[in-house]
């Protein structure tokens, strides 16, 4: 239990998920220009991974940015870095 501390909603998260051309690039550049994205495809892209193969290594990398950019965010807005391990986890 995290006593004395109040913790404040500081971060919102999009997840766009559609089939293939079906427009979430085109959203997100017309209505979250100023967010950071993590994209599956530019990954794939930098990575050189096909999307028919084992996407492990794609999914690490975005856990990676993600947690990357929300320690960034958290860091600017003054909040405190707490490590809170997943559900389950002893």
């Amino acid at each position: 239990m995290l006593s004395g501390l109040s913790l404040v909603s500081v971060c919102e998260v999009v997840l766009m998920s559609g089939l293939p051309g079906s427009g979430k690039d085109y959203w997100i550049e017309e209505n979250l220009t100023d967010w950071p994205v993590i994209s599956l495809d530019a990954l794939r892209l930098e990575m050189d991974v096909s999307p028919d193969k084992n996407q492990s290594v794609v999914v690490d990398k975005a856990k990676k940015k993600l947690r990357n950019i929300c320690d960034r965010e958290l860091f600017l807005c003054g909040m405190p870095l707490i490590q809170l391990n997943k559900c389950g986890s002893n």
